[in-house]
């Protein structure tokens, strides 16, 4: 699960800027796939504090969307996922509100998580390096 408790401080901000857009990027743990591969289709869905999936975050088309997966073949340092949540963001601004009890849930598509042992194991917050980071990028203009 990924939560944003810092995002409601995006709406202390001056109207000088232009929100442009935002991307979760997390790192599996090294060399965790020595025995099963790192999954290479990630989804998302949003998630309530219950952790009830409430819908899978969607291109604005309908299409699913996946995390990018960049595999670093020859140390395996610099493994990585990226997943675009700018329209998530959005949404969840635009009322110039933010409920801290809407989350994201990271989960393989219904046909890998069912049929296989795939499976993904994130580095968390006690490796600072190699955390989930949420990149937020802004235009500002006078």
């Amino acid at each position: 699960r990924f939560d944003f408790p810092g995002l409601a401080s995006l709406l202390e901000f001056d109207d000088d800027f232009i929100f442009y857009k935002a991307e979760i990027e997390f790192h599996p743990v090294f060399a965790s796939n020595s025995q099963v591969d790192y999954p290479e289709e990630i989804i998302f869905y949003t998630t309530n504090k219950l952790n009830g999936l409430v819908s899978e975050i969607t291109a604005s088309d309908g299409s699913t969307t996946e995390a990018d997966f960049y595999y670093d073949e020859l140390y395996d340092e610099n493994t990585y996922y990226s997943f675009d949540v700018t329209e998530f963001i959005t949404d969840e601004l635009n009322d110039a509100y933010y409920d801290p009890d809407c989350g994201l849930i990271l989960f393989m598509p219904e046909e890998i998580y069912q049929g296989s042992l795939e499976r993904l194991v994130i580095s968390g917050s006690s490796n600072s390096t190699l955390r989930p980071r949420l990149k937020v990028y802004f235009l500002f203009y006078e």
